[in-house]
């Protein structure tokens, strides 16, 4: 979470939302110390809280995307001992044994491992530690990101159709899906699909494909 105590507000980033984008118009850079909920101010109830969320599916697919791109900057690294952690181990199985979507489907719902990584945990799980009180859509990025920047009467605005920070390659689609992962997708995402307003869709479907 970002806190801008200056504005009494809170931004819940939650991981593939466009975060990083809304952090630089803010004018933090991407390293940035992030805080915990225990490490809230006693009294963040009553500061402004705002989040982002992007469709369940859509959000799968840029977060493996990302990981493919995060083992091919940092595969040395991973490779240490010290690091083979399961972040690093799933990252590199993707970067490495190219498995298709619907394998990675079935990996991290083994053991619901998908829970363990912040890039596919469930945006309600955040959510609900916060209860932010203006929710902004990936799918209309534009005009809900320069609503908040209203609100918080910071001059910067996003243009429409402006490059996103932290945007991947696109190695995987979500053509590559097929009918069992996206029924398995919608499994495992259940809740934000009943609770964000995001309807399960066959790939080919959903609102774009930008990742």
């Amino acid at each position: 979470m970002l806190l801008l105590p200056e504005r009494k507000a809170l931004f819940l980033h939650i991981p593939k939302t466009g975060g990083q984008t809304i952090e630089r118009l803010l004018g933090f850079p991407h390293r940035h110390q992030h805080h915990s909920s225990k490490g809230l101010p006693s009294d963040w109830q009553r500061w402004f809280r705002f989040t982002f969320v992007r469709h369940p599916v859509d959000r799968f697919i840029s977060a493996c995307n990302y990981y493919v791109d995060m083992a091919g900057r940092h595969q040395r690294r991973y490779r240490q001992p010290a690091e083979r952690g399961v972040i690093a181990s799933f990252r590199l199985w993707l970067l490495e044994e190219k498995p298709s979507l619907p394998q990675v489907v079935e990996a991290l719902q083994a053991q619901d491992l998908y829970r363990r990584h912040a890039g596919f945990a469930p945006q309600l799980r955040r959510i609900r530690a916060v209860q932010p009180q203006f929710l902004g859509r990936f799918e209309r990025f534009a005009d809900d990101v320069n609503t908040v920047l209203t609100l918080l009467d910071v001059d910067a605005r996003l243009e429409a159709g402006a490059p996103r920070i932290n945007a991947s390659k696109r190695h995987y689609r979500q053509v590559d899906l097929d009918g069992p992962a996206l029924q398995a997708l919608s499994r495992m995402y259940r809740a934000d699909f009943q609770q964000l307003g995001y309807r399960p869709a066959p790939p080919t479907a959903l609102p774009n494909d930008e990742h």
